[in-house]
């Protein structure tokens, strides 16, 4: 490392400033998804206020797609072979 005493910058000081500004950039970026996640929080807290079959409906919708493919069968199935395995 070559420290000048002079106006032009160092080595030195040009890798901390770099080290700092990047430091500072991804502090502000986790301070963004942060305040990001909140966001959708709270997004989601008032859609289900106001529409409280929401999570009722998806619930219902996977239990129809689990009939329809039969993924819980394959499943208990699978245990069951285990099972026995042992």
């Amino acid at each position: 490392m070559f420290v000048f005493h002079s106006a032009t910058p160092t080595i030195a000081s040009e890798s901390a400033d770099s080290a700092s500004s990047w430091i500072e950039k991804m502090r502000q970026m986790d301070e963004e998804k942060r305040k990001a996640a909140a966001r959708v929080c709270i997004f989601f807290n008032i859609y289900l206020k106001l529409n409280p079959s929401f999570l009722f409906s998806k619930a219902k919708l996977l239990e129809q797609m689990d009939e329809e493919f039969g993924v819980s069968n394959i499943i208990h199935e699978e245990s069951q072979k285990q099972k026995q395995k042992v």
